[in-house]
């Protein structure tokens, strides 16, 4: 009755605009509530000082149990990728990708390395450890991050889908972050978080080669302790086998949390365990002619499996993290927050492939090949803490959040490496690797510690009748790491150490010019340590990575679409390679790095009521200087696009009918098997459907990727092998609520 409150307010003041007048009054709650009651006299024949409702104000969004405020297709808050979460996207002079969860559950995605396909500048590849990981190269440079909740993971251990809330994806120097900066950005899981909303989801799904998952979503209040709230998600899957043949891929998943939150103090706990098997792709193997290329790709027959169930590798992590926040009240003036996350984990994992050893010397097809089996079985042990002083102020003139943190990350590794040969044919394209079993001494044992230490300033400040959004970021970073290789069998072993430091830096603004456009610009450099050492035994100093960025953002049809456009110059230099007057192979020099350069646009909301899309265009060059060699280039398609969009019913008899649909464009790449031979891939596309309908206690979806059956091949950061693309595959999920 009150109409819309609109502007940058507190909810509790929000209220209080809408109850004027009404005898009504808002007021402070447990746990973060606010409670409405009768300010004087009966109202609604309730006694002056009684209340009327508590209204929970934690998990305001539009899913259920969300906690980033995404509205269907449309995100929210930025999220953990810029340190300041609950900061509105629009505001972020900065590219922050988001895929929602509703986008997740409209097309049905059965892993967080799919999600990725709707954001704009991001491809995957087929892992670089052969190990079914794929990799993400992001606005053209490939080693990009992948995080969770903000916290490096390496990527051998991708979360579950069943997990996740929403995927974010940071694109340039991600120092701001990490402190040490990946090189075109990362992808960071945000995980489902205890909620005061309740839910009970069961989800189970049937697919292709026989693909199976149960899930479970549990959470809302803990009865009898007030304040408290819970999540709970676990999950398996299996497959008879993959797409190229691979027996028993599988993942199981429990992920319990709970948060506790008084007046001034919130607390949180969570632990996350998880357990796969999984394979590689199947490969397609490039062989290296000199100067030319009898058949320029060996593409396997599509339908025939090649590999055998030994090929592939294990993972296993156990995580355990906390969180604590202190509301420490105002002091001169500004609201204080004393904010610490603490995690620890131990991630396993255990990996064997095929690797062609001679692809420099292929003279026929029909011949036999030497391979080898590549294995090795690690362990990881990481600790990480991030500590931040911050600091709100809001006057008629300016609203300003300030950040002093601090973050510290420690891993140690223990990797044995296993190294056998075996011959195989490649008359028919099919290599068949016979099964192995591994060596019982190791080829090689590495014991690996690394240290990262870092101290920053954020601020972000709106003012100009809050239409001026401006962010900057300084911090300073300081990396040890030490290395030590032993070799059984002839008891020999090399040890070396590195110390590097470097800053780290962020400017960037946004300007509203009208309440439907604002154009933003940024430039960032974050800097990665060089560990090698130059052939007088100093260490080289670190990589940089600079980005130079300006873009427009445009809120279109009532402001629920978001459609962005962008224009970036993201630079490498300081790049070591192995020094050419050394024959040792130990010293490196410093080279001329790389360049990318790229448009890209993004749209992603609501068009019409029921009509909602997702959809991205990338358009990018990619160079290497002149110091650095010709396999810099290969695996980077010029062009990139997705789209995807659904259609709901909103009335009738079939209202909660949803029909989707979408396609994928990859554009031509190159692969460089060697410096004299450049082989010219055809990119492809792929059409994918979906249907599902809705009601209040369930949901059923149909999902048929690749509903064409295209057979392509993926952009490959491995100058010996392409991976073909996944064909038709089926998957249909059903959600009940209880």
């Amino acid at each position: 009755m009150a109409g819309p409150i609109s502007g940058r307010e507190s909810v509790e003041a929000a209220l209080g605009q809408a109850l004027a007048g009404t005898g009504l009054q808002v007021a402070p709650g447990a746990g973060g509530s606010l409670t409405i009651r009768a300010a004087s006299g009966p109202v609604a024949g309730v006694p002056a000082g009684a209340d009327l409702a508590a209204i929970d104000v934690t998990d305001a969004g539009g899913i259920p149990g969300g906690s980033h405020g995404d509205q269907g297709f449309q995100p929210g808050d930025a999220g953990e990728t810029i340190r300041i979460g609950d900061a509105p996207a629009r505001e972020i002079p900065i590219s922050v990708s988001t895929v929602t969860q509703k986008v997740l559950e409209s097309q049905v995605v059965t892993s967080t390395a799919d999600a990725v396909h709707n954001v704009a500048g991001v491809n995957l590849s087929p892992a670089g450890s052969g190990i079914g990981r794929p990799t993400f190269t992001i606005r053209g440079f490939s080693g990009a991050g992948y995080n969770v909740n903000g916290i490096p993971n390496g990527g051998i251990d991708q979360v579950p889908i069943d997990a996740v809330e929403r995927v974010e994806v940071l694109k340039g120097p991600t120092s701001i972050l990490n402190g040490v900066s990946d090189l075109g950005g990362l992808v960071n899981v945000a995980l489902k978080q205890p909620t005061s909303e309740t839910i009970r989801n069961l989800t189970v799904r049937y697919g292709s080669y026989n693909y199976k998952t149960i899930a479970a979503d549990l959470g809302g209040r803990v009865e009898g302790l007030e304040g408290t709230t819970y999540r709970f998600v676990t999950s398996g899957n299996h497959a008879d086998q993959t797409y190229a043949g691979y027996k028993d891929p599988h993942e199981i998943l429990v992920a319990p949390s709970v948060r506790w939150q008084g007046q001034d103090l919130t607390l949180q706990g969570d632990l996350r365990y998880s357990q796969a098997r999984i394979a590689p792709g199947t490969f397609a193997f490039i062989p290296a002619l000199a100067s030319r290329a009898v058949a320029p790709i060996v593409e396997p027959r599509r339908g025939v499996p090649i590999g055998n169930d030994y090929f592939g590798g294990t993972t296993e992590n156990l995580t355990l993290s906390t969180k604590q926040s202190y509301d420490v009240g105002r002091i001169f003036g500004m609201d204080v927050t004393l904010n610490n996350s603490f995690e620890w984990s131990d991630i396993g994992y255990s990996i064997h492939v095929p690797t062609l050893s001679t692809a420099g010397n292929i003279r026929s097809l029909s011949g036999p090949l030497s391979f080898v089996r590549n294995g090795s079985d690690s362990k990881v042990l990481s600790l990480t803490d991030r500590f931040d002083v911050t600091m709100k102020y809001e006057s008629e003139f300016a609203k300003q959040t300030l950040k002093f943190g601090y973050d510290y990350l420690n891993s140690h590794s223990n990797s044995g490496r296993e190294l056998d040969s075996f011959t195989a044919n490649l008359a028919t394209g099919l290599p068949e690797f016979p099964r192995r079993t591994p060596n019982e001494v190791p080829l090689s044992i590495t014991k690996t510690m690394n240290t990262t230490q870092g101290i920053y300033i954020l601020d972000k400040v709106d003012t100009l009748d809050d239409r001026l959004h401006i962010l900057g970021s300084v911090r300073q970073d300081a990396f040890d790491s030490s290395s030590t290789t032993s070799i059984p069998r002839v008891k020999r072993s090399t040890s070396s150490a590195s110390t590097s430091d470097g800053p780290s830096w962020l400017a960037g603004a946004a300007f509203d010019v009208t309440s439907w456009m604002t154009v933003y610009g940024n430039r960032s450099d974050g800097y990665s340590p060089n560990t090698g050492v130059d052939i007088s035994g100093n260490v080289l100093p670190p990589e940089q990575r600079d980005l130079a960025e300006v873009g427009a953002r445009f809120a279109l049809f009532d402001k629920r679409l978001n459609l962005t456009t962008s224009f970036y110059d993201l630079v490498r230099t300081n790049v070591a390679i192995n020094d050419p007057a050394d024959p040792s192979g130990q010293s490196k020099i410093l080279v001329g790095g790389q360049n990318s350069k790229g448009m890209e646009i993004e749209a992603q909301g609501e068009v019409l009521p029921g009509l909602n899309l997702i959809a991205s265009l990338t358009s990018q060059t990619f160079e290497a200087g002149k110091d650095t060699n010709a396999y810099n280039l290969y695996g980077r398609p010029k062009h990139l696009a997705n789209l995807w969009g659904t259609y709901t019913l909103q009335d009738g008899p079939l209202a909660g009918l949803t029909f989707g649909g979408g396609v994928r464009y990859v554009g031509t790449f190159l692969i460089t098997p060697n410096s004299a031979t450049v082989y010219r891939i055809r990119g492809y596309d792929t059409f994918d459907a979906a249907i599902s309908y809705d009601r209040p206690d369930y949901t059923i979806s149909l999902k048929v990727d690749n509903i064409l059956n295209r057979y392509s091949l993926v952009p490959s950061l491995i100058t010996t092998y392409l991976s073909p693309i996944q064909g038709r595959n089926v998957t249909l999920q059903a959600t009940y609520r209880f």
